[in-house]
């Protein structure tokens, strides 16, 4: 993939997807909802993003969307510490 800024639209970025066929690189052309033949992932334009989305449909995660899923997770894992210890229940132990 080849993201580029051009002089005449520097507020327009574009995509360029390649695929190798036969030992040569192949343009993409048009990536927008194109799937992989070999990974399955389908890619998905949309006004200010590239969404890739798993053969099953889940939608991969950006770096910042695994950080706030791993803080949530964190969270969800302190607030069910701070339940077991006033019952006595020591996970450390189990």
């Amino acid at each position: 993939m080849v993201q580029q800024l051009t002089p005449e639209t520097p507020n327009k970025i574009e995509l360029t997807g390649f695929i190798l066929q036969e030992g040569w690189l192949e343009e993409i052309e048009e990536i927008n909802n194109w799937i992989s033949p070999r990974l399955g992932i389908r890619f998905e334009l949309t006004t200010d993003n590239l969404d890739i989305y798993y053969p099953d449909g889940r939608k991969f995660l950006t770096s910042l969307e695994l950080n706030q899923q791993m803080e949530q997770e964190r969270q969800n894992y302190q607030d069910l510490l701070a339940k077991l210890q006033p019952k006595g229940i020591d996970i450390n132990t189990l």
